[in-house]
């Protein structure tokens, strides 16, 4: 009986390891086939940057003197077929020239953070048939209110108007937060994009990553209409803040606000050896206001052309105004920038900025004018 037990369990045994072996062979056939197949479909990058300002403070502001202020950031992104995965982790370190020699609200230098640490972006994509999806820590500024003349200019604004982000709180560098947006193609020359966000907290203070919606703190809503003529780049769009808050420097509560941005980029000429264009940018609140309710930037770009991606020669020249009904709090910024490759790896950027009324600080201040010097460093591999 004992013999009739173990050969019974025996033949078990046997069946099971038979079944396992063609399960484990089926698995790494699917295996073998996967890696076939994701050699052509599946795509591997990552960038690693390094971002470096040194602003001198020749005249006027808080006071004169020299700053550093730095970023580092790790960049992967994983793509197969149709979808994929993007992401951004920054170190910010060294001095605020805002905070510590100019006090302006333009905010000169657009790596200025306030948190050392922190995901900048963390997202999943989809994109089909000119449709694409993305969710989950976005920067707003990536798909909405950017003008592409404008991005070799290191003061903030020239990226987003001021006004938009002192009036509601807003998913862009360096407190980004979790929200989704939208892009439908509709023909060759136009697109349609709308996205939403998760607003901040009421006092608006984020010191660490907010990682779930807060409905009570609001919802940001955005939707653009963009042309894409040629070189010649026309945007329409508007946004609504649901919520409201209190800002940590006012004891003025902040009611939903919502307005509308309008920019242009157009080349005025072209030929072999160089590209002149031009860009403007208006952004208007058309609800509750806290601080600023209009912002003006314009600009010319000069480039240099090469069939190189990699050798940029630009100057650049550019105008952000930004209008309060206190004459007080009404600030501009005046730049002038010549971005210059160095190499496949290395850009520098000397810089001049004039700051006209800078109105960060409780009390006036005297114009600034700031010698400024840009050095990045980028290493991208796939």
């Amino acid at each position: 009986m004992m013999k009739n037990f173990l050969y019974h369990w025996f033949y078990i045994y046997r069946k099971i390891q038979q079944q396992m072996r063609r399960i484990f062979l089926i698995t790494m056939g699917l295996f073998y086939n996967f890696i076939v197949v994701a050699q052509d479909s599946l795509r591997v990058k990552f960038a690693l940057e390094s971002w470096n300002d040194v602003v001198n403070n020749l005249a006027g502001g808080i006071k004169q003197g020299t700053v550093y202020k730095g970023l580092l950031a790790f960049d992967p992104e994983i793509t197969y077929g149709n979808v994929g995965f993007k992401g951004s982790l920054c170190y910010s370190f060294g001095k605020s020239p805002s905070k510590y020699l100019v006090g302006d609200m333009h905010t000169l230098s657009n790596i200025d953070a306030d948190i050392p640490f922190f995901i900048f972006e963390s997202y999943f994509f989809w994109k089909k048939n000119g449709f694409s999806l993305k969710t989950g820590i976005i920067n707003m500024n990536e798909e909405f209110i950017s003008c592409e003349r404008a991005e070799y200019l290191i003061n903030s604004s020239f990226g987003i108007p001021l006004h938009i982000t002192h009036n509601s709180p807003v998913s862009i560098y360096p407190k980004t937060t979790i929200g989704a947006n939208v892009l439908k193609k509709l023909d060759k020359e136009n697109y349609l994009k709308l996205g939403i966000y998760d607003g901040f907290p009421k006092e608006n203070k984020l010191e660490i990553l907010k990682s779930a919606i807060h409905i009570n703190d609001g919802l940001f809503f955005i939707s653009e209409f963009h042309n894409k003529w040629k070189d010649n780049h026309t945007k329409i769009g508007f946004y609504h803040h649901t919520g409201s808050f209190v800002k940590v420097d006012s004891s003025k509560k902040v009611e939903p606000h919502n307005g509308f941005y309008f920019i242009m980029c157009s080349t005025i000429y072209s030929d072999i050896k160089f590209r002149l264009s031009v860009f403007s940018q208006l952004s208007r609140s058309l609800g509750n206001i806290y601080r600023h309710h209009y912002y003006l930037g314009g600009g010319l770009v000069l480039n240099i052309n090469h069939p190189n991606e990699h050798n940029i020669k630009q100057l650049a020249f550019g105008v952000a105004y930004i209008g309060d009904r206190l004459k007080m709090q009404q600030e501009t910024a005046i730049e002038l920038v010549f971005a210059k490759s160095m190499g496949k790896y290395i850009l520098f950027e000397p810089d001049v900025q004039y700051i006209v009324n800078p109105s960060g600080c409780s009390h006036s201040l005297n114009n600034a004018l700031t010698l400024n010097f840009r050095l990045l460093f980028r290493i991208e591999k796939s």
